[in-house]
């Protein structure tokens, strides 16, 4: 016997052996499948047609939901388009009557007013403190001024102690 009788013999026992086992393999699933379907287990291609309907159910019932979240949310937004447009009518009638009267002592001052009054105050501490004494004659009340001068009632108090103190070094 040679080599090559010897690799032969091999091969064809290898190829016996895989087809037995494989056979054998074959004839075992076959009788478990049997066994399944006797004891009204499914066989595996009904489980899976079974939860492709199932996951075909659940597409569907997600679709519907989200078309109803969709409707309500469409809803929800024309309520808020009207209740917007009642808002701004509201809104609109409430400045027509704002406009017949006059404006309110606790309102700022303009916004040309402030501009001319900090132009000022980066030009000279003094010069609004001067403004500020010359408005503490017409008006008199410190939360006019400050509200005329755009600042606070606590530095209408210190443009007076400056103005106060220039007063007092010029004496």
């Amino acid at each position: 016997m040679d080599a090559t009788s010897i690799a032969a013999a091999v091969i064809l026992f290898a190829m016996g052996t895989t087809w037995w086992w494989y056979s054998r393999r074959k004839n075992l699933a076959r009788a478990n499948c049997a066994a399944s379907a006797a004891a009204g287990a499914p066989a595996p291609l009904e489980g899976f047609e079974r939860m492709e309907k199932a996951v075909s159910e659940l597409i569907a019932e997600l679709k519907t939901t989200a078309q109803r979240n969709i409707n309500e949310l469409a809803a929800w937004a024309a309520r808020l388009q009207e209740l917007v447009g009642a808002a701004d009518q509201r809104i609109s009638a409430l400045r027509s009557l704002e406009g017949a009267r006059p404006r309110p002592a606790a309102e700022p001052a303009p916004v040309e007013e402030r501009e001319s009054v900090a132009v000022l105050a980066e030009s000279s501490p003094l010069a609004l403190a001067e403004v500020a004494n010359r408005l503490s004659k017409q008006v008199g009340d410190e939360a006019e001024i400050a509200r005329k001068l755009g600042i606070s009632r606590g530095e209408v108090r210190l443009l007076f102690a400056l103005n106060q103190q220039r007063n007092a070094g010029q004496a």
